[in-house]
């Protein structure tokens, strides 16, 4: 099979064509390369590639005009084509945009991170484009330098890449892909499996714990702001109520300890 991926280099006269083949049975291909026309009133002609990847620099183009083209491959007899795409060369005395630099992911999760990258000048917007490596994209615009990403699959790597848009038609090629790993999540999954309510507490605090692997018969330990224990209760079930009448006023922490790992709660004694 063939794909027709999105042009890059647009600029007044010129773009590079591109395209993907995949060929998993190592077939002989005999002839590949591209249809192009202008989007209006065209009719197409044909360029071969060459080389082992599948694109092709175009020359000789108008400035500020639509083209569409496709790819196609000819194998055992048959040629075959991908799905049409369009783009605009770019009017006479505008610069190209410049493609974005600098990509990185920090705030790195289970479930998101925040994508930033270099601010060029004269850009208006930029595209991003991410998703898990051979899945699905799922496209974005904003007017920063940044975006957060969420609703993530934890310990999955994702490739995003970004693209300027500088005005109108004219838009950066796409930056080099950038990949980063979201976490295991187990963090974020213990965090919110505990609730400790009433808080701020007076006599009673509970300690509530959904998860199934709780180490039931297991102490919950509470400490002070300066790390003290202060207190050792057995846990008795799901919840566990903490009698914190002989506590002073103030802020306490209570442990609880599972068998993905332990999570700590702060919770405040006031009368």
């Amino acid at each position: 099979t063939v794909a027709t991926n999105a042009a890059t280099a647009v600029a007044q006269t010129t773009a590079t064509l591109n395209g993907t083949i995949t060929n998993p049975d190592n077939v002989t291909i005999s002839a590949k390369g591209f249809q192009w026309k202008t989007t209006t009133g065209g009719t197409y002609q044909t360029v071969n590639a060459t080389g082992s990847g599948l694109s092709y620099n175009l020359t000789g183009l108008t400035a500020n005009t639509g083209y569409t083209f496709r790819a196609f491959i000819t194998f055992n007899g048959n040629t075959v084509y991908g799905d049409e795409m369009t783009f605009t060369t770019l009017e006479q005395g505008v610069e190209p945009c410049d493609v974005p630099t600098g990509v990185t992911a920090t705030n790195i999760t289970g479930e998101g991170a925040t994508i930033t990258w270099d601010a060029n000048a004269n850009v208006s917007s930029w595209n991003i484009q991410y998703g898990p490596q051979g899945g699905q994209l799922t496209s974005a615009t904003t007017s920063t330098n940044s975006y957060v990403i969420t609703g993530l699959t934890p310990s999955t790597t994702y490739n995003v890449q970004v693209q300027a848009v500088c005005d109108g038609n004219n838009t950066s090629d796409w930056s080099a892909i950038y990949s980063f790993t979201t976490t295991t999540g187990i963090h974020s999954w213990l965090e919110n499996s505990v609730k400790v309510f009433p808080n701020p507490a007076n006599d009673v605090v509970n300690v509530q714990c959904t998860m199934y692997n709780v180490q039931f018969g297991a102490d919950l330990h509470v400490f002070d702001v300066y790390g003290k224990l202060v207190q050792t209760v057995p846990m008795t079930g799901e919840t566990t109520a903490i009698n914190v009448s002989s506590l002073a006023d103030g802020m306490y922490f209570v442990r609880v300890t599972t068998e993905a790992g332990a999570v700590t709660k702060p919770f405040v004694v006031k009368r």
